[in-house]
């Protein structure tokens, strides 16, 4: 499960109250691979802020290209390495460009040109959580070779995309609008072979209707978590 930012608080109770607490929880209980920070992330939450919801995460919390103001080191890790279904995928994380304040983020592009060949050099598969933004991502898909798959978490939903110059896939993560989060779950099904080559894919919407009984312990998790973060 992979997330592509801003995603650990918005206005909306209980991550805003939490400051994002109750977003890594639910998470954790989840059960992510990993998460990109996205820029929403470091405008509502400070450096000391991030670090200990860094610190509660029980999965890799990402970003190649964000520095707390005036560090040279990475604030987070850059990359995570997983394994499924015997092939090794290496997940990038990247982080829109923005001016913040506490906060210093290098060129996405650059970035991705820096770290991809770095990824291949430890896995069969590149996949590349980014909240830089569509366009963006088009221009990485393009000028990056050796990335499978871009998950776009940022700007207007777009079709999947394939760029002709490397046959990079994006797809982009539907953000829920006002009144649907919660009711629409994308999932990517993407096959590969053994050399670790797209070879297939097929991205579906599940609508989670009212027919569809809830999942009790994801429910009683939902009730204890609304006591704790009242």
């Amino acid at each position: 499960m992979l997330d592509a930012g801003d995603s650990l608080i918005n206005d909306h109770y209980p991550a805003k109250s939490s400051d994002g607490e109750s977003s890594i929880a639910a998470y954790n209980f989840l059960g992510y691979d990993a998460l990109a920070i996205g820029s929403l992330d470091l405008t509502l939450l400070d450096v000391p802020t991030m670090t200990q919801r860094l610190s509660e995460a029980e999965f890799p919390v990402l970003s190649a290209n964000v520095h707390a103001a005036g560090v040279d080191d990475l604030f987070a890790e850059p990359y995570a390495i997983v394994e499924r279904g015997g092939h090794q995928i290496a997940i990038l994380g990247l982080t829109d460009a923005a001016e913040l304040g506490g906060w210093t983020i290098d060129d996405p592009v650059a970035t991705a040109q820096q770290w991809v060949p770095v990824l291949q050099e430890q896995a069969g598969i590149v996949i590349v959580l980014s909240h830089a933004g569509v366009d963006t991502d088009k221009v990485i898909a393009a000028d990056v070779p050796g990335i499978d798959i871009i998950i776009s978490g940022r700007g207007a939903a777009t079709d999947i995309h394939t760029a002709s110059e490397t046959g990079t896939m994006l797809f982009h993560a539907d953000s829920p609008a006002q009144g649907q989060a919660g009711r629409t779950v994308g999932a990517a099904h993407l096959n590969f072979d053994r050399a670790g080559r797209l070879i297939g894919h097929q991205w579906r919407k599940y609508f989670l209707s009212e027919d569809i009984e809830d999942h009790q312990e994801t429910r009683n998790w939902v009730i204890e978590a609304d006591h704790t973060w009242r």
